[in-house]
């Protein structure tokens, strides 16, 4: 698997949600200025579970890049924090394509659970919640001991999944009066926790967080290892006289009077004495 120290499809996924916010802003708002268009288009774009059923299966997808339209959204703004903090943690992690399969796979899980549990909706569904509450499942099997800070509070990445997860199961039953989708919330949070479990599988609690690292800096270490080795062995060998010989498995050794060998190991790289 290839590692990106870049983590791109995350900066892709930012740029593309941003871009289109600023599209039905400028144009929806400003240049058309005109209502009915503005509802027409989140109608059409937007996830209504009525019209999912009579035939528009493209929602659950489009329904992702959209948010709240009013100014600078929050919506679109706690959206993206999120999608950066936890988004570019988990690319660097897995790689661009895998990371790829799993915000879209649950982003569209929580599209399914809105259309299933919800179908007499009429009135859209919009955002990348659902696929960040994936990606928040999978930060817990990856890094279950991370600290995240959650307005401001910091908590392990483990908690947070349990207590935004739960939280969203429960909200679902008595929440109907906020216009968030938590049953959208939950459905993603259980599409991320999947795709990470089954198709990676990967095992809670086992991961460490992955750290980028240049070849060339390991080999660097590697020299100045080797280096350290030598010095150490000059300062032994200056208290006693020595033969230096190669060494070789197949050599029997001979007797020297006052006499040491150096030679060097392959397997493990380092110099050694031997008398």
């Amino acid at each position: 698997m290839q590692y990106r120290k870049n983590p791109l499809i995350t900066k892709t996924l930012i740029f593309l949600n941003i871009t289109i916010h600023l599209f039905i802003l400028i144009y929806g708002v400003y240049i058309k200025s005109d209502p009915l268009w503005l509802q027409e288009f989140y109608f059409q774009f937007g996830l209504v579970p009525v019209e999912f059923w009579n035939g528009s299966f493209w929602q659950p997808f489009t329904a992702m890049f959209l948010h709240g339209y009013q100014g600078l959204s929050l919506h679109l703004l706690v959206n993206m924090i999120a999608l950066w903090s936890l988004g570019s943690a988990i690319e660097v992690t897995i790689g661009s394509i895998p990371f790829t399969w799993l915000y879209f796979i649950s982003g569209l899980f929580g599209s399914l659970f809105v259309v299933l549990f919800q179908s007499d909706l009429t009135i859209p569904t919009i955002g990348a919640s659902g696929a960040v509450m994936g990606l928040l499942a999978a930060l817990a099997i990856f890094y279950p001991k991370s600290t995240l800070f959650v307005f401001f509070f910091p908590m392990k990445a483990r908690t947070a999944a349990l207590i935004f997860g739960l939280g969203s199961l429960v909200l679902a039953f008595i929440d109907s009066s906020s216009n968030i989708s938590h049953i959208g919330h939950f459905g993603g949070f259980i599409g991320g926790f999947l795709y990470t479990k089954l198709a990676l599988q990967l095992k809670i609690g086992d991961n460490q967080l992955y750290t980028y690292k240049d070849p060339y800096e390991e080999l660097e270490e590697e020299i100045e290892e080797r280096i350290k080795n030598i010095e150490e062995l000059r300062q032994d060998l200056r208290k006693y006289p020595f033969t230096f010989d190669s060494w070789d498995e197949r050599d029997e050794p001979t007797p020297k009077t006052r006499t040491r060998k150096i030679y060097f190991d392959p397997e493990t790289g380092k110099f050694y004495i031997i008398e």
